[in-house]
């Protein structure tokens, strides 16, 4: 597994720069972590089938006054 995070601040010229990261922390509710879970599930259902996912979704981002929903990307390492 290979995890990419975009750090959050935008830069007009540079755009979001991915960052390489060896660990994740969610802080979510039981109704994001649903979510979340049930778009992974449904990707490792897909990836089984076709070989091959692409997939993303944006989730609510519940942070104060949040400028852009979070959006998770799920790749195979055949889809790259």
């Amino acid at each position: 597994m290979e995890l990419t995070g975009y750090k959050r601040d935008f830069s007009p010229g540079e755009g979001l720069l991915p960052i390489e990261i060896q660990d994740l922390q969610i802080t979510a509710n039981a109704a994001e972590l649903e979510e979340l879970a049930e778009f992974l599930h449904s990707c490792a259902k897909k990836l089984k089938k076709e070989k091959v996912v692409n997939e993303s979704v944006q989730l609510p981002d519940s942070r104060p006054d949040p400028q852009t929903p979070v959006w998770l990307q799920v790749l195979s390492e055949n889809s790259l």
